[in-house]
Formats: C-alpha cells, sequence, structure tokens
C-alpha cells in the first residue's frame, strides 16, 4: 500500500494529509466503512470525513459503493494489488451480490411467498432503480415470477 501512497504523494508534491492517513488506516484494519462509522473510528466530523473519503475515491485510493447513508467505502482495488492481495478485494466487493440474494429470498419466505420492490429497498438500503434491477435479475434466473403490475406489483416465489 505504501507503494500507491507514495505515487499519490509525489503527484500531490507532499505528504498525504493526516485525515486522509486516518482513513485509509481505518479502512485497512476494518476492510469496509460508512462515513458514520469513519467519523467514529478516526474522530474526524462527518462532514470533513465525506469529503476527504470522496477525495481519496477521485484520486484512486478508495472504492465506495452504496449510496446516501449506505454509502460505504473500501481500499480501492489498486491498493489491494499492490499488496498482492486481489482475493481480499474481491471478498469485499463481490459478496454483496449473493448476500443480497439471499436476504431477499429470506424475506419472500418470511412474508408467506411474496415481496415488492419497496420491501427490497427497505431491506437493503438501496434506490428503486437497484431494487428493480436486483428483482428483474432473480426473475430472469427463475426463482422468483412477478405477480400484477405497476404500483401493485409484486414477486412471487416459483413453486
Amino acid at each position: 500500500m505504501a507503494d500507491r501512497y507514495q505515487i499519490e504523494e509525489n503527484r500531490l508534491g507532499r505528504s498525504l494529509p493526516i485525515n486522509s492517513l486516518l482513513i485509509l488506516s481505518a479502512l485497512q484494519s476494518q476492510r469496509r466503512l460508512t462515513i458514520a462509522e469513519i467519523a467514529e473510528v478516526t474522530n474526524i466530523g462527518e462532514i470533513r470525513a465525506r469529503a476527504v473519503a470522496e477525495k481519496l475515491v477521485e484520486v484512486g485510493l478508495v472504492d465506495a459503493g452504496g449510496n446516501n447513508k449506505a454509502r460505504f467505502y473500501i481500499l480501492s482495488s489498486k491498493v489491494y494489488k499492490e499488496q498482492d492481495n486481489i482475493v481480499g478485494y474481491i471478498r469485499q466487493t463481490g459478496i454483496d451480490a449473493v448476500k443480497y440474494e439471499a436476504w431477499i429470498m429470506e424475506l419472500i419466505q418470511k412474508q408467506n411467498g411474496k415481496i415488492t420492490r419497496d420491501n427490497v429497498v427497505e431491506l437493503l438500503n438501496v434506490t428503486p432503480s437497484q431494487a428493480y434491477r436486483l428483482l428483474k435479475k432473480m426473475t430472469d434466473k427463475g426463482r422468483i415470477k412477478l405477480a400484477g403490475k405497476g404500483r401493485s406489483a409484486s414477486y412471487e416465489l416459483i413453486k
């Protein structure tokens, strides 16, 4: 990771700011953090932590996922690659899709075999369009089927 930091420091012509180093250190040890968690761990205010984290995303040291309050940050693939730990990066990023489908299936089963897009938005804290894409993907895989249209649409387990 030091190599990537040095590249960025050389680009800036100075050392990385302390807040950047604190956030990078927190992500190194905790793997995945939201802004609230970063602020708590580093004792940086949330507004400042968000600005610094987004700057780290811009320079390629950090990747961000999710949105709004569900936005999370992880070290970038470049950092993992320099550490010869690309598996660690895949583990951090690729597992969400698997977990999301499992959580959706669990909720459907607990709701008598039905779920709505709004249920998925609430469950996963994603946007309505992200929820739609997840449900469409599961429909295309044959795990669930669409019942109804428009606002009254729901998804059911395929029996």
